[in-house]
């Protein structure tokens, strides 16, 4: 009995020792699994970085202004927080694990925390996993979200209005977003297009016109994500090297903005050229800058050439009550027909 005794004893301290061992060896995985998702991650914490809040960008309430083809959304409108003791600092973020381009908009802080906005890129139509990811001298921080992208896609003239004149040779730009088939016709001829990928489904197009002078009709066409046919057009008056002839119309665009302060306006000196309304407010031009959409409200005054001589158009700033300062000087030289 005695015999038997020490061996059940001998087997439990076999047991007890052999637990001992596995315990130690998933120990230790369990740390090396720590250290790898440590240096993955290189220090990152999600806590109190959030992102408030997600909507498609642009609306079409936004854009409806513009004398652009219909558009859908090109991403997503984002509101991201963290407490203001981590500082600005710097966010980059990446849709469906690739990076996008992003551009901050307008921001504020309060209850110790700072909120901005950004817009980004979000690609193809589908689910997006969007990532956050903060840098300051305090702090980094990552947080996921994930939302729907749903768009039919976009292709937008940039940098131009509607009977605008222009007085010298330029590339026409646009920007096209998940659209094929891309086609562009100055006065009925075909345009041999330049393109640059932006972002996935996203390029800048572009092409070298021979605009003759007086009127010039701009045609764009392409086939949506969806495969619908999508156009859109407009004018454009062209004045090579500022002359235009009597009975010529057209209008002139320039930033415009009305405060408590002061206002922009034009001003024309002598006879040869006159405004034929009031300026009009209600336009929106598309431009592109450090590879990201933007637009903006211009103003278009209709104007008539009258008589031969020469025409100066001031842009000026108006101050209340009572000063001026001239920011721009344009000056035509209009001819008899």
């Amino acid at each position: 009995m005695e015999e038997i005794h020490k061996v059940k004893l001998f087997k439990i301290k076999i047991l007890l020792i052999f637990c001992l061992i596995f315990y130690f060896i998933q120990m230790q995985v369990i740390s090396l699994r720590g250290n790898k998702i440590s240096e993955r991650e290189s220090g990152l914490s999600n806590e109190q970085l959030t992102i408030k809040e997600i909507r498609l960008w642009p609306t079409l309430e936004e854009i409806s202004k513009s004398a652009a083809a219909e558009i859908d959304p090109i991403g997503f409108w984002l509101e991201v927080s963290w407490p203001m003791d981590w500082d600005k600092g710097e966010c980059e973020f990446l849709v469906n694990g690739q990076l996008t381009p992003a551009k901050e908009g307008g921001g504020g802080f309060g209850q110790g925390y700072y909120n901005q906005d950004f817009f980004i890129y979000a690609g193809q139509p589908g689910p997006k996993t969007i990532e956050v990811l903060f840098t300051s001298e305090k702090r980094k921080a990552k947080s996921i979200a994930r939302a729907d992208f749903s768009s039919s896609g976009g292709f937008v003239l940039l940098n131009s209005a509607d009977r605008e004149l222009i007085d010298s040779p330029q590339p026409l730009k646009f920007l096209s977003w998940l659209f094929k088939n891309c086609r562009v016709l100055i006065n009925g001829n075909e345009q041999k297009l330049e393109s640059r990928e932006i972002f996935n489904g996203l390029q800048l197009l572009s092409c070298q016109p021979e605009f003759h002078p007086g009127l010039n009709q701009i045609y764009f066409s392409g086939l949506d994500f969806l495969g619908q046919l999508k156009e859109g057009s407009l004018i454009v008056f062209y004045a090579e090297g500022g002359k235009i002839k009597v009975g010529d119309r057209f209008s002139i665009k320039y930033d415009c903005f009305e405060t408590k302060s002061s206002s922009i306006g034009l001003v024309a000196k002598g006879e040869a050229i006159c405004f034929l309304d009031k300026p009009n407010r209600d336009n929106l031009v598309f431009n592109f800058e450090n590879n990201f959409l933007d637009y903006k409200s211009i103003c278009l005054q209709p104007v008539e050439a009258r008589a031969a001589g020469q025409a100066i158009i001031k842009v000026v700033e108006f101050w209340w009550p009572g000063g001026e300062k001239i920011l721009k000087e344009i000056k035509y030289e209009v001819q008899k027909k």
